[in-house]
């Protein structure tokens, strides 16, 4: 595991040995996470979260929440 923290207070996690899993925590408070299984961000005050995996993208936001599939057919049943 690699841990480095910058000259602006910003943290970064790296964990080694192929499992693709990084955090970070950047100087203005957000968090980001990218792991094997989807990135994550929230924002420095929590207002805004949002996440994405292979298969969906989910965001919270002062707007409202929207959660939709990535690979979503086109409004003809076509999917191309």
């Amino acid at each position: 595991m690699w841990i480095t923290v910058k000259a602006d207070g910003s943290i970064k996690r790296e964990i080694e040995g192929g499992t693709d899993d990084t955090n970070r925590v950047e100087a203005d408070g957000s968090f980001i996470r990218v792991g094997p299984d989807a990135e994550i961000i929230v924002s420095g005050d929590g207002s805004n979260l949002s996440r994405r995996t292979d298969e969906r993208l989910d965001s919270i936001t002062a707007e409202g929440i929207m959660s939709i599939p990535r690979n979503r057919p086109l409004r003809d049943g076509t999917g191309d």
